[in-house]
């Protein structure tokens, strides 16, 4: 028997309400796109299962990590160096997403080259794009007019 295919709206859609029942934030769009390129042709339910499956092992991270995101958050949009630095030097995830944003593009949201720096230092993907807009860390510095950020981030 021929397997039944989903849509990549149908397949979005399922993948949020299973994050939703999980007690995660909804699938980010760019997670799909950026691990299923073809799934505009349709997938089949066990490449939606297996889908899920990395979304889940790619939130572990930012779930182990518990309330710490927040104060890395907190610390990135304060230009916090010394407690951005604290958190690197303790384990927090350098490549951590908040709300579909990674911390790299907040940093470049923040303006602050010392808080990147630290960052990039700590292993954040100079590529990671933001989920809403597919905007990087240099797109966002550039629409900033900030050249220092722009060139550290080339």
């Amino acid at each position: 028997t021929a397997e039944a295919s989903l849509s990549s709206d149908k397949l979005e859609e399922m993948l949020d309400a299973m994050a939703k029942a999980n007690g995660m934030p909804a699938l980010a769009k760019g997670f799909l796109a950026a691990r299923r390129p073809a799934a505009a042709s349709g997938v089949s339910l066990d490449e939606a299962i297996a889908l899920y499956n990395d979304y889940l092992a790619s939130t572990e991270s930012g779930k182990s990590q518990g309330g710490q995101a927040d104060s890395v958050v907190k610390a990135i949009e304060n230009s916090d160096a010394d407690a951005l630095e604290e958190a690197m030097e303790g384990g927090f995830d350098a490549a951590h997403v908040a709300d579909g944003v990674p911390l790299i593009c907040l940093a470049a949201e923040a303006g602050d080259v010392d808080v990147a720096q630290i960052l990039l230092d700590a292993g954040a993907p100079i590529d990671a794009k933001r989920a809403s807009d597919d905007a990087t860390p240099l797109i966002i510095a550039v629409a900033a007019g900030n050249k220092e950020l722009a060139e550290l981030l080339l």
